[in-house]
């Protein structure tokens, strides 16, 4: 058996002799070796190695296996950490305490950075602010306005349309001229349907919306021909037209204006203007 069972806590008791930790030396391990004191790590000069507990402990206010880290003061929370009493941020995160998100580098041109959130300049929307809500600032025949949204767009003067208002609207009805040269003159323009002059106009007349239509009407097969879709929705008053803008979005608008004729069974006309 050892001197001691446990060696004094310094050691090995191996075949009945004490194996000695590194610092200790005697039958039962219980003296220090002065010698091999000299050797042990020195703390990087910010702490003392303790032989009992084989570790360094450091002086205030340093930490880490071998007291090379100074102890920071800032609680650099989830999104960083403090080395040199300073927070170091992980990606996307900035601050003197990492708190706080960091924006898009695209931001900058357009926005200021909140928190991670982009907040757009007048004018600018989307997540980065890099798409222009209006256009050449509205080619001077309009506003640029914020919705409720917070949507910025084009408010368009009188006459005009259009994402950037660009697109000119028939505004003068009865002159028998295509003022906004899209190829429908007067009221065969559906612009001009809200105008006096073209009150009790044919070409104004509405009829129920398609919806309305195959809610009450079974409706042709998958097979029919477009001629009998198509009849399908105008035959009841011979029209099909819709002259409330709000049918539409504008900011998502091309059309092309065009008079179609089409000769099935029975003749008919009709105007379509496609948005």
């Amino acid at each position: 058996d050892c001197p001691h069972p446990t060696c004094s806590g310094h050691g090995w008791c191996v075949g009945g002799t004490c194996v000695c930790q590194k610092g200790w030396q005697g039958p039962d391990c219980s003296q220090m070796d002065m010698d091999a004191l000299q050797c042990l790590p020195d703390c990087n000069g910010h702490g003392a190695f303790s032989v009992e507990n084989h570790a360094c402990v450091c002086d205030q206010p340093w930490t880490g296996s071998d007291c090379s880290k100074k102890a920071c003061s800032l609680d650099c929370g989830p999104h960083g950490s403090c080395e040199n009493d300073a927070c170091h941020c992980h990606i996307g995160w900035i601050g003197p305490t990492c708190s706080e998100r960091l924006c898009d580098t695209r931001c900058s041109e357009h926005g200021q950075c909140k928190n991670g959130t982009c907040v757009c300049m007048t004018g600018w929307n989307g997540r980065h602010c890099t798409l222009s809500g209006c256009p050449g600032n509205c080619r001077n025949r309009g506003t640029c306005e914020a919705d409720h949204e917070g949507i910025w767009r084009c408010r368009c003067e009188t006459g005009w349309d259009g994402t950037d208002c660009s697109a000119m609207l028939e505004t003068q009805c009865n002159d028998n001229t295509d003022n906004d040269r899209d190829g429908l003159v007067d009221c065969e323009d559906p612009e001009c349907c809200t105008h006096h002059s073209c009150n009790g106009s044919v070409l104004c007349v509405s009829t129920a919306p398609p919806i309305d239509i195959l809610l009450r009407k079974q409706p042709p097969g998958a097979t029919a021909s477009f001629f009998e879709k198509m009849r399908f929705l105008i035959e009841e008053d011979s029209l099909q037209l819709f002259t409330n803008g709000d049918n539409f979005n504008q900011r998502f608008e091309s059309y092309v204006p065009c008079r179609l004729r089409l000769l099935e069974n029975n003749a008919f006309w009709t105007r379509l203007r496609y948005r």
